[in-house]
């Protein structure tokens, strides 16, 4: 009896050790898979920075020449200058008031004529601007002679550019109720001859002068 309870013990021992090394290897196993699992990775999403790019022009130090406005054309043309009742016909016309009557016209005055426009200053003095002449210019009225075969209320008058070192000359006169300026080849005072014109009368008409471009 004795002994059979010894071999029952005996083969409960060895149940027990047998189950305890089983249960440690387990154990052990366990631990080991759990520190050479990998541990659990998180992907967090990583915030990108925004940039905005912004140009800034610097201004330079020196000050911006500034764009003129858009002018128009300037005029040195004031309002209608009226004719010498003196000069219309050559009935009574002497000398003297012939040529100031003339003078007295167009001075400080502007003749417009076809695609011409002249200014007459003071002392001789003027403008030109057309197809005849350009720029500044000379101007002079010469006393009426006999010999020029020129009416009583008319005058000659000479027009210089020394720009364009060329000259215009002309008989100031008055027909068909307009003052009119005939083209002639050229004028002598000194002369014998008569004028001789080129082209037919061109009528002309006389505006103050409010500006003038050669004082």
């Amino acid at each position: 009896m004795t002994a059979t309870i010894n071999k029952l013990a005996g083969s409960t021992t060895r149940v027990l050790a047998v189950c305890s090394i089983a249960l440690l290897i387990a154990i052990v196993a366990a631990c080991g898979s759990s520190e050479s699992a990998d541990p659990t990775v998180i992907n967090t999403v990583q915030p990108t920075a925004t940039f905005q790019t912004i140009q800034v022009t610097v201004p330079p130090n020196e000050t911006p020449t500034p764009v003129p406005a858009a002018e128009s054309a300037a005029s040195t043309r004031g309002v209608p200058r009226p004719f010498p009742e003196l000069l219309k016909t050559a009935d009574n016309v002497t000398t003297g008031p012939l040529i100031s009557g003339w003078q007295g016209y167009l001075d400080t005055g502007v003749m417009v004529f076809e695609n011409n426009t002249w200014d007459f200053c003071d002392s001789g003095r003027g403008v030109a601007f057309g197809d005849a002449l350009n720029g500044p210019t000379r101007w002079t009225l010469a006393p009426p002679a006999e010999t020029l075969g020129l009416e009583a209320n008319e005058i000659t008058i000479g027009v210089w550019s020394p720009t364009e070192e060329k000259g215009y000359a002309g008989v100031l006169s008055y027909e068909n109720d307009q003052p009119v300026l005939k083209p002639i080849t050229s004028f002598n005072q000194r002369s014998t001859e008569k004028v001789e014109y080129v082209n037919d009368p061109i009528p002309f008409e006389m505006y103050e002068l409010t500006t003038c471009l050669n004082p």
